[in-house]
Order: structure tokens, then sequence, then C-alpha cells
């Protein structure tokens, strides 16, 4: 290899490039919360309605924002002590909606 002749550890330098790489992600995914599962759930759930071979951008934007709200409104009218974060009804839709996609995807 080009870089073993140049006096670098490819193979430390990958799996340091990797640390990093999955470092930021960790913080990206513990910065962002459970909203996540919205850019997940948003063009899926768009390609299913519109019953399109694609996703479309503005499609995905509209599903994403309906989730948000719907998310936001049903945290707002929970019955709690306080209002709930709206990462937590976000993240339990989600997880729900993920659960299916994984039990309908063993199915076939």
């Amino acid at each position: 290899m080009a870089a073993d002749g140049l006096g670098v550890d490819a193979g430390r330098t990958r799996v340091l490039v990797l640390l990093v790489a999955v470092g930021l992600s960790a913080v990206a995914v513990s910065v962002a919360g459970p909203i996540v599962f919205v850019a997940l759930c948003a063009p899926q759930l768009a390609r299913r309605l519109s019953r399109g071979t694609g996703t479309g951008l503005l499609p995905a934007a509209a599903m994403g924002a309906l989730l948000l709200s719907a998310s936001d409104l049903v945290a707002i009218s929970l019955p709690t002590a306080g209002p709930l974060p709206v990462g937590v009804v976000t993240g339990a839709l989600g997880g729900a909606y993920l659960a299916w996609l994984l039990g309908r995807g063993r199915r076939r």
C-alpha cells in the first residue's frame, strides 16, 4: 500500500476514523433525541400514502411536519402532572412503527 510506504499505519488510522465517526454520530443522536424517528418514518409513510415508487421531498417534509405536530398535540393533551416533551411521544410512536416494520419484514 502507498500508506505503508509513507510510514502510515492504515489499519490503525481506519480504526481511529471509525471511532471518531461513531462518536460524532452518537453526539448527533443524543442532541436530536427521539425526534430522529420522524426522519425515519416520514418518507416511508409518505411513499405508502402516495403509492409512488419513490419518495419526494415535499411529501416527506409534509408528513414529517404532520407527525411532529400530532405528537406535540398528543403530548400536550395527555393527562400527566406536566406537559410531556414531544420527544417522548415521538419516540414512543416511532418505536411502535419501527417494531411494526421489523415484524412485517420478518413475515415476508
